[in-house]
């Protein structure tokens, strides 16, 4: 642009270019428009001014204010040959101004404009001229998909930039050429724009947010995804893709919530985007609503794949996505969306052989291809397919669909029963995996293997995805994606449930028992059985019904019944999305499955641990119901109340088998219908696992009896044990230290180690030396959250000198002792550790052979522990262990208990609520104590009613 000196715009041009030079747009916009009132009168330079304005406005990326201008130019210009140029070299400006602002149709539109202005009126376009047309091209091509074409018309505008020595420009192509890649899905690409840094363009920063999030770095992407979202020069076109971005993010990390929370915001940016037809069908996708394909390649497999989403499609939408997946068979054009495409191949095939085993008409031959077993075999080969393509493109998301699909149809394939062949049992060995007679199908595979090869592809997605939660910036959200990410376990138990929609209600229950006993107490079992190596526990493997039912009923047969009284036994289990609980009894079984997703429930359980992590925390909750409101949320999340509407009459005892976060429920304190507590209508009971319910039931009746044997070192803040009767050996203070072994060699003695004495030399010493049915240790405990090993029992002296830690209980010789009662604070916490189980003292009493234990799950005040476990082994003296359990609860909670807890007889809402008794469980066998005989046992429950009416009718 040339202008004379004398010319009065030359001052108001040089403090725009001032301001261009700070990277000041408004300023330098508002001396360009002083400079070109000033230069009206000069056709000439007035143009050259105009299309200057704009030029310095584009390269500032003041898009808004550019457009605003160039349109305002344009609106000057008159038509006319002598015009024809300038028109045409705003109009190439404007189509770049709208390719910038994400408008691609209309700049494409804009571009073929400009192109025949130039052309047929003005009869000339420049090098330059075709260069940014080829560019803004390019760009919309980018933006509407077609990566192909916009990757050839960048190629030509960098070749044409360089032939001009343009080398701002030819660079910036190269970074439209990586920004492309990016939005192909270019690993290495992303890889580039991802570590430039922070963009001063809006454009380039949704861009680097792709690119974030093509490398699995949600977190940051998001960070910038919201950055950009809240830049002032994002203009309307772009709001739409940033916001949908951030919406698929927030879900991506987990946290729908937020994500639903946009959706008012989400609705009104789609109807204002460029492309609105396109924004709402995205939009309605987004929202998991019914909605069109947009007719490109991967929106109608998305379509497809919405068709497949329901757990049980029906075969008119099975029919609809299988036609839409064969129709786009051959417009895939890259890796990724053959990967896609074989990873949509075979779900359908998948859902398809579901479909011939559950539908109602049998199997369906689905076009001559064979059926179920053909379903299965196209579906894995499509799978592997899926795998492969998308591992060449480093697609992880891809991958880790595919091998969990992968893995369900080889499960589906183990359990049915191969050509000529007959269902035999498995047994289970310890870590969970199934081993024993086998059988080989047609195609060679086995059940066992095809089992092996299930767990295979799971432990393979779950690595996949741990380290993509690697990835992320923060702990917390690390946190949080973990739990949403399904293991062996919860795939295993989820292709059971699925598998038993063809079967009735007893098999189907059956074979969720098996699935989720398998994956329980896979470690202890192994140590409470003795001298077990190998196969521990016999289960029937996946499709054999009648094996898993026969298992069931096995279990059920060992389970006390009567028609007044019987015990049940409740498996549940958290899975990503669903939680499942499984109930037998002697006569029923049933099923219940309520969709939660896990990373809500753990959240809830959390705040409800939070009410008790101390005890002036837990007073405060109590004041202000926060503990009972946090239980009935996490009782709802669950659905207990589900649960328990489909428990038989008869059923009055439950033995409860729950692993990872479900086992820190207490779930004697949930309310019932009615609202009593559930620990007060039902006797409860704690099991690691089915399979442990004989061995441990036979630890109990070998020993029966109530030889007793009392440790407390009575510290400050505990109450005296019970009252010392006449033929218990008592060693205190009072007596010699020596004295403490004397007692343990003299049979027939009960003893007692008080104050000083009750060391866990002592202890130890006691339990070697001779059988003690009931041991009850009453101290102050505590548990080390995040090493359960430093969890301890605090005994004297006071120091590290008499604590006991969990693994030195675990050496010490319980295998005489039928019934630990650990009257300590914490005792009963535990650390989850690989899987569902869980490690702490009650673990520990079990590896070294007790057959129950009493503890507490939080902080418990000592005059409520000490007289209600005092009133436990009253009732134990004639009731089973979990009935004499509930029995003390029960006068707790009613305020029957005596002067020690409530001061005076009756109810005082503050010492009977739930907290104060419903943190004591017991765990393992819930059978007698007493080695009594039934008559005995009725006469002992006849006296003490006796006694307790005498005691509370008073004198006369």
């Amino acid at each position: 642009m040339e202008i004379s000196a004398d010319h009065p715009a030359l001052p108001a041009v040089r403090r725009a270019e001032k301001r261009y030079e700070q990277g000041d747009a408004a300023g330098c916009d508002a001396e360009f428009a002083k400079a070109e009132q000033l230069a009206r009168r000069d056709p000439r330079l007035w143009g050259e001014l105009a299309v200057h304005h704009v030029s310095r406005l584009v390269g500032l990326r003041d898009l808004r204010s550019a457009g605003s201008r160039c349109d305002a130019y344009l609106g000057r210009v008159a038509v006319g040959p002598e015009r024809t140029r300038l028109r045409g070299e705003l109009r190439v400006l404007r189509a770049e101004i709208l390719a910038d602002g994400g408008r691609s149709a209309a700049a494409a539109r804009e571009s073929e404009d400009a192109r025949h202005e130039l052309l047929v009126h003005g009869g000339s376009l420049s090098t330059d001229d075709e260069a940014r047309l080829l560019r803004v091209q390019g760009v919309a091509a980018g933006e509407e998909g077609d990566g192909a074409r916009a990757r050839l018309l960048l190629e030509r505008s960098r070749e044409l930039f360089a032939r001009l020595g343009d080398d701002d420009a030819a660079a910036r192509i190269e970074r439209e050429l990586d920004r492309l890649g990016v939005l192909d899905g270019d690993q290495d690409a992303a890889r580039k724009v991802a570590d430039a840094g922070r963009d001063a363009d809006p454009a380039d920063e949704f861009v680097r947010g792709m690119a974030l999030k093509l490398l699995c770095r949600y977190e940051e992407a998001l960070h910038t995804m919201v950055g950009c979202a809240l830049r002032e020069d994002l203009s309307a076109e772009r709001r739409w893709p940033v916001l949908r971005e951030i919406a698929l993010l927030l879900r991506a990390l987990g946290q729908d919530e937020t994500a639903d929370r946009l959706k008012e915001q989400l609705t009104e940016t789609a109807a204002r985007a460029d492309d609105r037809s396109r924004a709402e069908a995205e939009l309605a996708r987004l929202l998991h609503r019914d909605a069109p394909s947009d007719g490109t390649f991967m929106g109608e497999l998305q379509h497809a794949l919405r068709l497949l989403a329901p757990a049980a499609p029906r075969r008119e939408k099975l029919r609809a996505a299988e036609q839409i997946i064969v129709g786009v068979r051959d417009r895939a054009d890259s890796e990724h969306e053959c990967a896609v495409w074989h990873l949509a191949a075979g779900e359908l095939e998948l859902k398809l052989a579901q479909a011939d085993r559950d539908g109602p008409d049998g199997p369906d031959d689905r076009d001559g291809r064979g059926g179920e077993a053909a379903g299965v075999r196209d579906a894995m080969v499509h799978l592997e397919l899926a795998i492969d393509r998308a591992e060449r493109c480093s697609r992880i998301e891809v991958r880790v669909q595919a091998l969990r699909l992968l893995g369900r149809a080889y499960y589906h394939r183990s359990s049915r029963p191969a050509d000529g062949s007959t269902s035999e049992a498995r047994s289970t060995s310890a870590d969970g995996s199934l081993s024993g007679g086998n059988s080989t199908s047609a195609d060679g595979s086995t059940p066992d293997g095809d089992l092996s090869r299930a767990r295979e592809c799971w432990n393979e997605a779950r690595r996949l995805e741990e380290g993509i939660t690697a990835l992320q910036e923060t702990d917390k959200v690390r946190r949080e994606m973990s739990l949403t990410i399904a293991d062996t376990t919860d795939e295993w138990i989820a292709s059971a449930v699925a598998a038993g929609r063809h079967l009735s209600g007893a098999n189907a229950t059956a074979a969720l028992l098996v699935a989720m006993e398998a994956a329980r107490g896979a470690s202890i079992l192994a140590e409470i059985l003795p001298g077990a190596s190998g196969s521990v526990r016999a289960l029937p493997r996946p499709g054999d019904h009648d094996g898993a039912r026969a298992w069931a009923g096995e279990i059920a047969l060992r389970l006390p019944h009567s028609r007044t009284g019987s015990q049940a036994v409740w498996l549940m289990h958290a899975g990503t999305d669903h939680i499942h609980h499984a109930v037998l009894s002697w006569d029923e079984c049933f099923r219940v499955s309520v969709p939660c997703r896990r990373d809500l429930l753990k959240k809830a359980i959390d705040e409800f641990a939070g009410c008790w992590s101390s005890e002036e925390i837990l007073e405060l909750s109590l004041e202000n119901d926060d503990f009972g409101q946090s239980l009935d949320t996490v009782a709802r999340l669950m659905g207990v109340a589900q649960v328990l509407g489909r428990l038989p009459e008869h059923v009055r005892r439950i033995a409860v088998v729950a692993g990872g976060m479900l086992a820190e429920v207490p779930l004697g304190a949930v309310a019932t219908e009615g609202g009593e507590p559930l620990g007060i209508r039902y006797a409860l009971s704690d099991l690691p696992c089915l399979s442990a319910l004989a061995p441990l039931r036979r630890r109990g009746h070998r020993t029966r009896g109530f030889s007793r044997l009392v440790v407390s070192p009575r510290p400050e803040g505990t109450a005296r044990p019970a009252r010392v009767s006449p033929w218990e050996k008592v060693v205190d203070e009072a007596r010699p230290p020596e004295a403490a072994s004397k007692a343990v060699r003299r049979p027939r003695r009960r003893l007692m180690l008080l104050d000083r004495h009750a060391t866990p030399e002592a202890l130890g010493a006691a339990l070697s030396r001779r059988r003690h049915r009931l041991v009850r240790i009453y101290s102050h405990g505590k548990h080390h959250h995040t090493d359960s090993g430093r969890s301890k029992l605090q005994l004297a002296p006071e120091g590290p000198d008499g604590a006991v830690l969990t693994d030195e209980l675990q050496q010490m010789d319980l295998r005489r002792c039928g019934t630990l009662v650990l009257g300590a604070c914490e005792s009963g916490m535990a650390q989850l550790v690989g899987g569902d189980e869980r490690t702490g003292f009650v673990r520990a009493a079990f590896v070294a052979g007790a057959a129950s234990a009493v503890a507490a799950r939080w902080v418990a005040p000592a005059h409520v522990a000490a007289e209600l476990l005092d009133r436990f082994e009253s009732y134990a003296r004639h009731q089973p262990r979990d009935v004499a359990l509930q029995l003390a609860q029960r006068d707790v909670y009613s305020g029957a208990a005596g002067e020690g807890v409530l001061g005076t007889r009756g109810q005082d809402p503050r010492r009977t609520h739930f907290a104060n008794w419903a943190c004591w469980t017991l765990y393992g066998d819930s059978g007698f104590q007493t080695r009594a005989d039934p008559v005995t046992r009725r006469l002992r429950s006849a006296l003490r009613e006796f006694t307790t009416r005498r005691r509370h009718a008073g004198p006369r």
